[in-house]
């Protein structure tokens, strides 16, 4: 076991039985794959930070040419265990290692099942989705993922001005930066964060708050070190 701790890396918790369905498919398991709930939430708040509360392990990372699994707990840290076999019945997965919390991991329909036991010591089931078939290496894969469903679109302000959020691009006013949205939150972050630079540049990105309900969008300075909100930067609405 190797614990992993990271800046990469859930309002309801989604518990299901932790019994195993039959595998009637292949096991394509391999890359990155979310927490259901987590994506639910994202959905329904337009936030990150609301979702980072919905379930424990957020992300889970496969990789099969070197046998390994990885657990991600709020996109904050990360343990990584190595697969000995995948029962091609059951879709049992069974771990070299002792998984302490874990109780255990099934493949079914599709989905990744993990039966866990969480911080207050209740035995919950996180079921969850494929988003990629690669590793989610340096965020690449959840970064934009998140983007798409939060921020991506196009908007104006009030003097009809464009302003574009792709993936991974921003444009605003006809600059463009690059960007990503924090998703690993600490319980006083006062409101969902995004780190922006311009396009190609070398220069450490700056750090803004936001609020949106997928229609209007409001940016703010943001003190990330103090954690506190400063003056209306941008006031949009979605085209």
């Amino acid at each position: 076991m190797k614990i992993l701790k990271n800046s990469f890396f859930l309002l309801f918790l989604f518990i299901v039985g932790c019994s195993h369905a039959l595998i009637k498919t292949g096991f394509p398991i391999e890359g990155t794959w979310l927490n259901e709930s987590y994506i639910r939430a994202l959905q329904n708040s337009n936030s990150p930070k609301a979702a980072s509360v919905v379930a424990e392990i957020s992300i889970i990372e496969i990789d099969k040419n070197i046998k390994t699994i990885i657990i991600g707990y709020n996109f904050h840290e990360a343990i990584s265990y190595t697969i000995e076999n995948i029962d091609r019945l059951s879709g049992n997965f069974k771990l070299a290692e002792e998984t302490y919390s874990i109780k255990s991991i099934t493949y079914a329909d599709n989905r990744i099942r993990v039966c866990y036991e969480t911080y207050d010591n209740r035995v919950v089931s996180a079921e969850f989705s494929q988003i990629s078939p690669f590793r989610n290496q340096d965020m690449e894969v959840v970064y934009p993922y998140v983007a798409q469903i939060v921020l991506s679109g196009e908007y104006s302000d009030a003097k009809d001005r464009v302003y574009t959020f792709g993936p991974r691009i921003m444009n605003w006013d006809g600059q463009s930066y690059e960007y990503v949205i924090q998703l690993d939150y600490i319980e006083f972050t006062p409101i969902d964060v995004i780190c922006a630079k311009k396009e190609g540049s070398d220069e450490p990105c700056k750090e803004y708050g936001f609020v949106t309900n997928g229609a209007l969008l409001d940016i703010y300075e943001y003190d990330y070190d103090n954690k506190t909100i400063g003056k209306l930067v941008l006031a949009l609405v979605k085209k």
